[in-house]
Formats: structure tokens, C-alpha cells, sequence
């Protein structure tokens, strides 16, 4: 499965983490490759809408031509993630040493706009995970919110890996975070305020917290790629894992997956639909037969590099 639409999955799936690898062209034909690409989520329940736009760089690291090794690379970029409630702004360098593995190292400053009653503060969320979703302590839902319609700004940073395998039409991915989430001394909620509510990854967090994410992915070719403008499309499922270590409280997801992948159109790449529906079932907030229904599409320019320097 082409990286693109590994990362985008692993982006996609684990939304509330607004992730950290998009579309991620591989270097086959080219040592050095520049170009910009772009993500838009919808979804039912939780984040709403979501934009992931990147600007990135990326070089070979050596010609080799086994196929676990001769997609290799390093590269740095500029990330902007946002949704109506919060922007996400900053830099990032990846290195790729072979075809199936991936780490990435980024900073992003993070802007709360005030809007939807976001940003909001919490109390009593220590040990929230095991009390009855009817506990009024570290209220989740927009009405229970101990102070909201904040604006105010912080810090993430995070580091990434990712894995892929591939053997008999059937894709194997997972993709790991470690993020550091911190505010400014004096932020917004005041004094009193310890805890906070990440709408990105739906998660009651400390003022400073670490958090840890994982996405891991099985699908299997339906249409196998045949490049150019001819479909691919795959289905699976995906299981998508969230864990504030200041609260304990963890999330979790999982369900079906489908992707409709066209390599190359009208000089785009990549143009990728993502179709997921993941059911809870560890989650304070959101248990019930409702399940957690998103929509992406995503997108990458051609490689901006003139031919002459690749």
C-alpha cells in the first residue's frame, strides 16, 4: 500500500491526534521531492471538521532497489491542523530509513479560539476513567464545563513511528505517538484551573500532561493499485487509542475502514476518500450504540523541485 494513504488512515483514524503524517509520497523516481498536501475530515460526533494542510522536503538517503529499502528518506516541513475551536501551527523533521519505518519529531503552537464555548477547564478529573459517566466531577459535555469560551494558547510536542508490512494483498500499519501538551503559567482559565479538555483528542488533561496515541490498521486490496488515474480501493479495520497519562483516562475506538485511492489526476496525486466507522469501547463520554462516523478526503501536489535538480 502506497504510504499516502497508510498516513492519512493513520491521521484520519486517530482524529482526535490530528496526525502528524499525511500523505507521504515515496521517493521512487526522484531523489529530492517538494510539494504540498492537504487533508479535510468531516465526522459525527466529537471533532466535527478538521483541516491538515503540510508543506514538506524530503531526500533520498541512498539508491537501493529492494523493496523494503529503496523508499528511504529524510525531510523536514511546515504543519498548520485546524478545526473551528483550535489551530495547530508549526514544524516538523522525519527521517525514513527504510521502507517500513518512519519517525517523526515536531513542535506546534496551539491556539484555543475562544469559539463554541471551547477552551474548556475542568476539575476533579484525577482518576476520572473509572466514575459513571452521570458523575458531575471533570464534566466532559459543553453544559457541564467549568469555564468555557477561553482563548488562550500553548504548546505540543510530539514524536512519531509508523510501521508497515505487506504480504499476500493484505496491509499491516500502526503508528505510535508520544506528545508533551503544555500551557502558559498564567493561561486563561485562572489559577484555580488544573485540568483542561483536548478537543482534539477528546481527552481530560492536565495543564501539562503527557499523552501517548496508538493506530494500528489491517485492510486488505479489494481493487489492487494499477497506478495512473485507474481506483484502488481497500477495506479493513482500525483501532484508534488515546491515553492521558495526568488523568489515566484513555479512549478507544474501533470498526471498519474502506479507502478509495486514484495515484494521479489532472496532475494532482494521491486523491484519497476515507470512509470509517468505529464503535467505543473504552470511553467515559461516549458509550452507547452511537458510533464515532468520519469522512476525509485528502490531496498532494505534484513534486515542486525542477527536474533538472532531482
Amino acid at each position: 500500500m502506497r504510504r499516502s494513504l497508510i498516513a492519512a488512515c493513520l491521521v484520519f483514524g486517530s482524529l482526535a491526534k490530528a496526525q502528524e503524517a499525511t500523505a507521504s509520497a515515496e521517493l521512487e523516481n526522484d531523489d529530492k521531492n517538494l510539494y504540498v498536501e492537504g487533508m479535510f475530515v468531516a465526522t459525527y460526533q466529537r471533532t466535527g471538521m478538521f483541516a491538515d494542510v503540510r508543506a514538506r522536503y524530503r531526500q533520498a538517503l541512498y539508491a537501493h532497489d529492494h523493496v523494503a529499502l529503496h523508499s528511504n528518506f529524510w525531510g523536514v516541513g511546515l504543519i498548520e491542523q485546524a478545526s473551528p475551536v483550535f489551530s495547530e501551527t508549526g514544524v516538523y523533521a522525519e527521517l525514513q530509513p527504510v521502507s517500513f519505518f518512519r519517525v517523526t519529531a515536531a513542535y506546534q503552537l496551539v491556539g484555543y479560539f475562544g469559539t463554541f464555548n471551547t477552551m474548556r477547564t475542568a476539575s476533579g478529573c484525577d482518576g476520572v476513567q473509572s466514575r459513571s459517566a452521570q458523575d458531575t466531577a471533570c464534566a466532559f459535555p459543553l453544559e457541564g464545563a467549568k469555564s468555557g469560551g477561553k482563548a488562550d494558547w500553548g504548546h505540543r510536542a510530539w514524536v512519531a513511528a509508523e510501521f508497515q508490512a505487506e504480504l499476500a494483498g493484505f496491509h499491516i500499519s500502526d503508528g505510535f505517538t508520544a506528545e508533551r501538551w503544555w500551557f502558559r503559567e498564567d493561561w486563561a482559565a485562572g489559577e484555580g484551573a488544573t485540568h483542561w479538555i483536548n478537543e482534539q483528542l477528546a481527552l481530560p488533561q492536565r495543564k501539562h500532561d503527557t499523552v501517548l496515541t496508538n493506530t494500528a490498521m489491517v485492510m486488505y486490496d479489494v481493487v489492487p493499485d494499477r497506478g495512473g488515474s485507474r481506483p484502488h480501493v481497500m477495506a479493513g479495520v482500525m483501532s484508534s487509542l488515546n491515553f492521558a497519562a495526568g488523568t489515566s483516562y484513555l479512549n478507544h475506538r474501533v470498526g471498519p475502514v474502506g479507502i478509495l485511492h486514484i495515484p494521479e489526476w489532472k496532475g494532482m496525486r494521491d486523491l484519497s476518500a476515507v470512509l470509517m466507522v468505529q464503535f467505543y469501547t473504552h470511553d467515559r463520554y461516549a458509550k452507547g450504540p452511537v458510533p464515532f462516523i468520519g469522512v476525509a478526503l485528502s490531496v498532494s501536489t505534484p513534486n515542486f523541485v525542477p527536474k533538472a535538480l532531482r
